[in-house]
């Protein structure tokens, strides 16, 4: 799977927008891998959605990254 494909099936229905917007590998990334920046964009066309439903999403989005392609977020 990639990245793209990972975080549409577990962002839903309310994901709108994805974009990679950098790709770096070099000085402090470990040999091998990428540090990815992704841009995502949320809408539900009938109501304004919330921090928290927002904040479940990212978690759900972040999770499956790891499991599938043990992706990390970098603090």
């Amino acid at each position: 799977s990639s990245v793209t494909t990972v975080v549409q099936e577990a962002a839903g229905d309310w994901l709108e927008g994805l974009a990679i917007f950098d790709v770096y590998m070099g000085q402090g990334i470990e040999p091998g891998q990428k540090s990815l920046g992704l841009g995502l964009t949320f809408r539900d066309h009938s109501r304004t959605l919330g921090d928290t439903e927002i904040s479940e999403v990212m978690a759900q989005v972040i999770d499956s990254l790891d499991k599938k392609l043990s992706a990390k977020l970098r603090s």
